[in-house]
Parts: C-alpha cells; structure tokens; sequence
C-alpha cells in the first residue's frame, strides 16, 4: 500500500508539473476564480480601487515629499498625481530636459514648474550664453548669480538645439535665469545620477523613487537596487507591498526541452490578491511558469519611504513583461487608492 501511495504521489507530481493537464486548479480552484477580471479592465474592493495611469511600464516615478505628489515621466509628457491617487496635470512636452530627480522642466525658452497647482509656463528673465567670455570671465558671473540663487539645477542638452552648450537653471527670487556652460568646465555626476559643477553643488530637494521592497526593484527606469548603491534611497526606509498568488492555471505548453516533447514553461492565468488598507483587492493576470517553480507575471507594489507614509496613502503597480510572452494588454503603470 505504502508503494502504491508513493506510486501516486509520484504520477499526480509528473502529471502536474510536466503536463498541460490543471489536476491542481481543477481540484482546488475556487468558484469566485471566474469573477476576477484583469487589471486593464478595472478592478476594486470596497474602498480601494486599482486605476491605469500609463499603458507604458519603461519609465520613471519620483516621489515630491516636499510638495506631496509624484511625477510620472512617461513617453510624450509628464503627469503630476497628487497624493489621494487623482491625476492634477497632464502636460504634453517634446523635446524638453526634465533633469533627473526635480519637479521642473525646461526648453530653451520656458520654465515648466510642476510644484504650482496650475502649469503657466514662464519665461526666463535672462538667457546668457559663453561665447566671447574667459573661463574667469565666465566662472566670475556664474559666481554671482549662484550665490544669489535659491534653486540651481545642472541639465541636458536639448535634441534640436543649435549649438552644444549645457544648460544651467537657476531660480533667483521669483525669476528663471538660463546659463549657459563655458566649455572649458564640465559636469560631474554624483551617486544619484545628477549633475553637479565641482565645488557649486545643485541646490534643490531631490525627489525620491518608490520602491518594492519584495522585489527590491526601484521605481526608476533602471529597476534593480543594486544599481543604486550610495544612493539617496539607502537612508530610507520601505515597507513591503504585499501581493499573494492564490492560484495559477495552465492555458498551453510555452517551452519544451529540446528535441524532446517535455515541457518546461507554461503560459496561463495567474491569481492575486492586493493587500490595502485591510482590504484584498482580486484580480488576474496572464502569467508563465517554469516546471518546480512559482508563477511570474511581472507584477511590482511600489510605495514610499516609511517615514512618508503618513502624508502619503497610496501606492502603485508596474505590471511589465520582459518580452511579449502571453500579455494580457494590461502592461502599465497602476495606481492603489481610495475610491
């Protein structure tokens, strides 16, 4: 008898994980399984509600925690969300330098300062450029106006503009002046990937990136935490966002063992269950799994800091594929909030 046991251990094992058959999900699924949707289609509990914000998972989130909201970089403009999860502003910019980690972006004539309730692009009062100026010259005036300054950011060039000069932006009193860099000084680049001119130091509060601390991937264009090593984030914090996965079920045989009709992955349908605010938000998603191994949608719960969560109740969802693997259309960027 005891033979015969392991025997059938042994063939439900082989079955379940080497085949398409779900032996699994058809003995332990449950009813309610038909009702999740996918996250594109909306999802909810009682309070809380899951809402797309980009269909576009490649870019980049920071957190204000001097202002309370989050700027999402996104393919054709930047949107402000506020921190109930609402989006307040929306602007389409091409062809702007957003420096990296501040709440401002410009072009070669306009200031776009996102910190504002409303966006009323506003000129610079002053435009110079180095040409027909000593680097003393040159480094004396900078002097000047960085010593009055109360914001100083180091930037990029823009794509089209016509010359080869970078950018300096600095904010005195309640006026924009553009600066232009002489070429014989250049910029440093310091552990957070911002610019910074050797003994003139940026003068902003830098935004933070979000984090899953579970999966330990940033809200960055570059994810993984350690790429950001002695980065600003270090001295924070970050509570783990916790998704469980009830369920997973074999749709078809993604990858066989070579030459052999073994399978090794599976595409199918995954589901989770979202934890906030003592709530379980339900859902599905498309999903892959390798023999022996847990499912994977690419699903990432970002949050901020611990020491902001007070001002700050929502959180967000990367769903991104790594390749066109069984996508489900949902891929993107999600907010968690109150409804």
């Amino acid at each position: 008898m005891i033979i015969w046991g392991v025997a059938m251990v042994v063939a439900l094992l082989v079955v379940g994980q080497f085949t398409s058959v779900n032996l699994f999900s058809v003995l332990f699924m449950k009813k309610e399984f038909e009702t999740y949707k996918y996250l594109k289609d909306g999802v909810a509990s009682e309070h809380y509600k899951i809402v797309r914000v980009s269909d576009n998972a490649y870019l980049t989130l920071t957190y204000d925690r001097a202002n309370n909201f989050f700027l999402l970089d996104d393919v054709d403009g930047i949107k402000k969300i506020d921190a109930e999860g609402e989006e307040k502003m929306y602007v389409r910019l091409k062809n702007v330098d957003l420096p990296y980690r501040t709440p401002y972006a410009f072009n070669d004539s306009l200031v776009f300062d996102f910190t504002k309730e409303a966006m009323n692009p506003e000129p610079f009062k002053e435009i110079i450029f180095p040409e027909n100026k000593s680097a003393e010259e040159w480094i004396a005036l900078f002097e000047s106006y960085y010593s009055q300054a109360n914001i100083v950011i180091y930037g990029d060039r823009l794509v089209d503009q016509a010359h080869d000069f970078y950018p300096i932006y600095m904010k005195i009193a309640d006026n924009w002046v553009l600066m232009y860099l002489h070429d014989y000084y250049y910029f440093q680049m310091d552990e957070n990937k911002q610019r910074y001119l050797e003994q003139y130091p940026f003068k902003y509060t830098p935004l933070v990136l979000l984090k899953d601390e579970n999966n330990k991937v940033f809200s960055g264009w570059i994810t993984r935490q350690d790429e950001y090593k002695g980065c600003l984030e270090e001295k924070f914090e970050y509570s783990p966002q916790k998704i469980n996965t009830l369920a997973f079920h074999k749709d078809f045989v993604y990858e066989e063992i070579i030459y052999t009709p073994i399978p090794i992955l599976f595409a199918g349908t995954a589901y989770y269950s979202l934890e906030k605010g003592g709530e379980s938000i339900r859902f599905k998603e498309n999903a892959i799994k390798q023999v022996f191994s847990k499912s994977q949608s690419y699903l990432y719960y970002f949050g901020v800091p611990k020491k902001y969560e007070s001002q700050c109740k929502i959180s967000f969802l990367k769903l991104g594929y790594p390749s066109n693997i069984n996508e489900s259309g949902s891929k993107g960027w999600y907010v968690v909030r109150r409804k």
